[in-house]
């Protein structure tokens, strides 16, 4: 049961991790792909939780501990050893680790390159029939300032904010309605405001 523990944690962890980076589509023709290498990364963290624990329980480490403790070191010191770094070269002017996270950094990146290329199609997709859509773009609006209004995490500041940023880009007559849609669109799909300056004409 305690391996299961450490495996958990760590699975956990990681969970939240991808979460915080990811915005998952409603839609998307990739979905089944994308799971696979969202709890496949989740997985393979949990999994190597476990052997942590394990290599822990052999070498006794630390001695004296409680088995639900040394799950629980386990499961939490994971990710803080996987990020170790033994050395930091410079090889053309970046900083290269050396180390256990060169490994994990690695891995990491080629998970989340291919998560990241299927949330982005279906995103795409999803801004796309948003501003194709009838709606009009003070109905569009509309709906951005009623997500904005319900949105339980954003402070009084966060949501004045947001909003002005949402007037400044509907009448700043040097966008286009287009690009006002897929900014507009973009909110609502996300609920993150992009700097409006991406949108205006040169």
């Amino acid at each position: 049961m305690e391996p299961v523990v450490s495996g958990l944690i760590a699975a956990i962890l990681t969970l939240f991790d991808i979460d915080r980076v990811f915005y998952v589509p409603k839609k998307g023709t990739g979905k089944v792909i994308l799971y696979c290498w969202w709890y496949g990364f989740v997985l393979a963290n949990g999994l190597l939780a476990v052997v942590l624990y394990l290599l822990l329980v052999e070498l006794n480490i630390p001695s004296g501990t409680s088995p639900w403790g040394r799950a629980t070191l386990a499961g939490f010191g994971y990710l803080v050893l996987i990020r170790t770094k033994l050395a930091t070269f410079t090889i053309n002017e970046k900083d290269v680790p050396v180390g256990l996270e060169l490994i994990y950094e690695k891995g990491k990146e080629f998970a989340f390159k291919r998560i990241n290329r299927i949330v982005r199609e279906a995103r795409t997709a999803e801004a796309q029939e948003l501003c194709d859509s009838k709606s009009t773009t003070n109905e569009l609006v509309d709906r951005a300032e009623l997500q904005l209004l319900n949105d339980s995490l954003l402070s009084d500041a966060q949501r004045e904010e947001t909003m002005k940023t949402i007037t400044a880009i509907v009448n700043d007559k040097k966008i286009e309605d287009r690009r006002k849609r897929i900014f507009i669109a973009h909110y609502i799909l996300t609920g993150k405001v992009t700097n409006p300056a991406l949108f205006r004409r040169s």
